[in-house]
């Protein structure tokens, strides 16, 4: 076994009689020792080098991004210490070694250096006590945990801290596939800065890569966690394509201003669409964005957005201003939008503000990059502050919307509350025993040419609950007493009252069987309930309809006490509701495989209250309503529901949804819609990601409306991805909903895998577009 040199501590510890009195009776032996260094960084040149290279290791995503590249390129096998080492220890290993006394100690033949993790191969490694250097050459090598590195050789000055390595291929290690070349490598340990010189970095195999980004030189604050690389030039099959003569970036997760990954796009209205976004880290508590938008056929729109955090809370501007529209007679557009989050009193109230404005009620559909956003018809401005109290939660808001949808008027908008006042009990209702429920309201509510007023909503209730693990009946009696304190110039009374009893008894059973489907063990559930309300009936036409409107019946709202929402109403009925739901869930870990739910509504009495326009319903029973779930396989899922008259022997609602979504592979989706309440909507929704081949894959969407005969919007696109790059297009041509006729628009992403992204919108809009779709670059 060769000798072994006990660790000592200090920063020279490695003399020449050491050496000898070890090695030098017995240099047929492969020598050995281990020795300190204090706390310098014999490798932290090296280390440089994976710093400056784009953190491509940790991904989010489970799939692998790299799967479609052939094996990486051989990196020898790292060797290990021959005995473990002591913190901060280093072994050296050589063939020979010679010290002379009060000089330079030499290593020759087959040197190797081992330090906690990091290894170091080499033909010649010398130490010269007068300078304090070591120096290494021939056949250098270097391996870490993120690292392997290759060249001619290098030095450390342990004295400054200060080393290089010179003229080296590097392979990142790991999940990374990321390598390439530099010529120097320097780290000045004293300063804790970098410098780097004829660095280039790819992702892509073969000796001509599909792209490679290099720099002249790159230089590391890694203090400051950034970088500033000059004379970046980015080569798509050794042809420049983009020349950077100064660029800056972060060596970690912090902020770092720059220029930001453009987005590229097109549509019938404004033409050639390009963003430029800039990113300003102001403050660590305070960033902007600053968003040059070029519109071919428009002109240039700058937009911007501020963020800011603050102890407890949170906020974000965001603004966007066209000077002059080429498309709307020369005048100004713009946008602002404003959003404040609030926390107080040790997180028992909150405070949110959302307030949002454009120029016009043509915007979103000039502007807007989806089809949600193109049929906004309404911008919600408000404050909310809301709190929970001992035994007690209330709620205040301020609220107004702005009419953005040109075939709106003014007077049939939603109202402005001036203000919302709410408070509800939070009482413990403890079981077999009788409970109070309390909640009250007050608004005043605001419209141009409208009735507007004031309205006190109170309602106190008694119940009585009785809840076992398989039942539950729970009995209340509630008073629901509303007051309306009516402007003067209202047409009508001024003061306007109605007071109404609600009874109603909610019981239900929840029954389990096991059982076992193959080698699967299954539990279903069967979950009758019933449900019995009175209400009677009370003259409501005088009053105003502020906030109301008619619920769409649905499984679970047969077990509402109210037909209407908001309280300007309060329906009267007496009925039962009968209803029945079953699941199957898997035993050991809950995942739901089907859901299903039958019901209907009895009346025993006519329903006289209704909407202003519309009438009551004598009708004895409701709409039959049935809703299904289920997840056939983990690939395949499917719903439906349907509610089917039998007054009219008519079906009102209908939908059905099929989807195929395999991990990594097809995603189909498939939707029907129908309504026949209210108003008439016959629609097909088919959209999919279909992967052709390995690299190739196609998307789609097709939304159709038998109604009108008519697409409404159609979405076509392609995917390709190669081992380091990839890249998506989406074209886009959908049915206005104001001007009802058609636009297109042009969607471009281009990502190089391990660096960056340009026109990453692109992703985000295919998400929306193709439900389950999950991007694989």
């Amino acid at each position: 076994m060769p000798a072994t040199h006990p660790s000592v501590t200090g920063r020279h510890e490695l003399k020449p009689d050491d050496i000898c009195a070890i090695f030098c009776p017995t240099p047929s032996v492969r020598p050995t020792t281990v020795f300190r260094v204090g706390s310098s960084l014999i490798f932290a040149a090296s280390l440089s080098l994976t710093i400056a290279l784009p953190a491509s290791a940790a991904d989010e995503r489970d799939y692998d991004r790299w799967a479609l590249c052939p094996a990486d390129a051989y990196v020898p096998t790292k060797p290990l210490a021959e005995q473990p080492l002591e913190p901060g220890a280093i072994e050296v290993t050589s063939d020979q070694a010679r010290a002379v006394e009060d000089g330079p100690t030499t290593f020759t033949g087959n040197v190797q250096v081992i330090r906690e993790g990091q290894v170091m191969r080499a033909d010649v490694l010398s130490y010269d006590p007068a300078t304090d250097v070591l120096q290494f050459r021939g056949a250098a090598r270097f391996w870490d945990e993120a690292l392997f590195w290759s060249g001619t050789g290098g030095r450390y000055a342990l004295d400054r801290e200060f080393g290089r390595l010179d003229d080296g291929d590097y392979q990142l290690l790991g999940n990374r596939r990321g390598h390439g070349s530099a010529t120097v490598v320097a780290f000045d340990g004293q300063k804790n800065r970098s410098r780097l010189e004829h660095v280039d970095y790819t992702t892509c195999p073969g000796a001509v890569p599909a792209w490679r980004f290099s720099a002249r030189t790159i230089k590391l604050d890694h203090d400051g966690d950034w970088g500033v690389a000059r004379g970046a030039t980015l080569k798509l099959h050794d042809v420049p394509v983009l020349y950077l003569p100064y660029v800056s970036f972060p060596l970690s997760d912090k902020r770092k201003s720059g220029f930001l990954p453009p987005t590229l796009g097109s549509s019938t209205d404004s033409g050639a669409d390009v963003s430029i976004p800039y990113y300003w880290n102001i403050r660590p508590a305070y960033d902007a964005t600053i968003i040059p938008r070029i519109l071919g056929d428009r002109g240039v729109m700058m937009g911007g957005q501020f963020r800011y955090l603050l102890p407890t809370g949170q906020g974000q501007v965001d603004g966007e201003l066209l000077p002059s529209d080429s498309q709307f007679d020369d005048e100004s557009r713009s946008s602002f939008k404003f959003f404040h989050y609030q926390r107080f009193d040790d997180y028992r109230g909150t405070a949110e503000v959302r307030y949002a404005h454009v120029s016009d009620k043509e915007y979103f559909e000039d502007f807007g990059n989806n089809l949600g956003i193109a049929a906004t018809r309404f911008l919600e401005q408000r404050a909310d502050v809301t709190y929970v109290g001992r035994g007690w939660f209330g709620f205040a808001r301020v609220q107004n919307y702005e009419n953005v949808d040109p075939s709106f008027a003014g007077a049939s908008g939603p109202y402005k509350r001036l203000p919302q006042l709410f408070v509800r009990s939070r009482w413990r209702e403890p079981n077999l025993r009788p409970g109070l429920r309390f909640e009250a309201e007050t608004s005043y509510f605001d419209r141009e040419n409208s009735t507007t007023g004031g309205r006190i909503d109170l309602r106190p209730a008694l119940i009585f609950p009785w809840r076992t693990p398989g039942s539950f009946v729970l009995p209340m009696v509630e008073l629901r007493h509303t007051e309306y304190l009516l402007d003067a110039n209202t047409a009508g009374d001024d003061h306007v009252s109605r007071t109404v009893p609600v009874v109603s008894v909610d019981s239900g059973l929840v029954l389990e069987r096991l059982f076992d489907f193959g080698e699967t063990a299954l539990v279903q559930t069967l979950e009758p309930r019933a449900y019995y309300v009175f209400v009677p009936q009370t003259e409501q036409d005088e009053i105003p309809v502020f906030d109301t409107g008619e619920f769409d019946l649905s499984f679970n709202q047969l077990f509402r006490p109210d037909r209407f929402s908001g309280r300007d109403r309060v329906g009267d009925t007496h009925q039962v509701s009968i209803g029945l739901e079953t699941r199957i869930l898997e035993g050991h870990t809950g995942f739901e495989r089907l859901r299903a739910g039958l019901g209907q509504i009895f009346y025993l009495e006519n329903r006289e209250v209704s909407l202003p326009g519309q009438i009551g319903s004598s009708d004895s029973v409701s709409e039959l309503i049935g809703e299904v779930a289920a997840h056939l396989t983990r690939e395949w899922s499917t719903g439906a529901a349907l509610q089917w008259d039998p007054n009219d022997s008519e079906t009102r609602k209908a939908a059905l949804r099929l989807r195929y979504r395999q991990q990594d592979g097809p995603i189909v989706n498939v939707e029907y819609r129908l309504r026949r309440a209210r108003t008439n909507i016959e629609q097909t929704d088919v959209s999919m990601r279909w992967p052709v081949t390995r690299r190739w894959g196609l998307i789609g969407r097709w939304n159709y409306s038998f109604e009108e005969s008519s697409t409404l919007e159609v979405v076509g696109g392609l995917e390709y991805e190669s081992c380091c790059w990839g890249v998506r297009a989406a074209a886009r041509r959908f049915l206005s909903t104001t001007t009802r006729q058609f636009d297109t628009g042009i969607f471009l992403q281009i990502e190089l895998k391990g660096l960056a992204g340009f026109g990453r919108s692109t992703e985000s809009f295919i998400g929306k577009t193709v439900p389950g779709y999950e991007p694989t670059f």
